[in-house]
């Protein structure tokens, strides 16, 4: 006789034993991450619910306040997941932070959300070109990458 159960094989769900519930858009933005006690910011890919202004303040708030440099990093590079036609105030945000942080690594975060957003404003423009000579070498390195990322060359205005 033959055996019923080599008979089909198991899809993945079924071996797990469940469905994952599918979820809203508004529940993409609501997630906490409980061993930071603050929303979960999606992973690169997804829709992030992240038009939300309040959550855009908080996350300018870090940049500007926290006294961690890891953090002001993470803020950093977290704005550029947001729409600056939407937030034009974002571009003078990030452009302050690459000119006036005192962390390398922050600048060079800002530096790279500016590229992302690639914004081509003159603020954006006299930033790079201001960086261009920051003592830390990855900061210079960062604004040669914004260059290329944003289909520029160095002595464009």
């Amino acid at each position: 006789a033959p055996n019923p159960i080599a008979q089909q094989p198991m899809s993945p769900i079924q071996q797990v034993g469940y469905l994952p519930q599918p979820r809203s858009q508004a529940q993409l933005g609501n997630e906490m991450n409980p061993a930071m006690d603050r929303r979960v910011i999606p992973a690169a890919g997804q829709q992030p619910a992240l038009s939300d202004s309040n959550t855009l303040a908080q996350i300018i708030n870090v940049l500007q306040g926290s006294p961690y440099p890891a953090q002001r990093e993470w803020a950093a590079t977290n704005l550029s997941s947001f729409d600056c036609r939407v937030y034009p105030h974002l571009t003078q945000v990030l452009a302050q932070a690459a000119r006036q942080d005192s962390s390398a690594t922050v600048r060079a975060a800002a530096i790279y959300s500016l590229s992302r957003l690639n914004v081509r404003s003159e603020p954006v423009l006299g930033t790079l070109h201001a960086l261009r000579g920051d003592a830390d070498p990855r900061v210079r390195q960062k604004v040669e990458q914004a260059y290329v990322r944003m289909g520029l060359t160095p002595t464009q205005p």
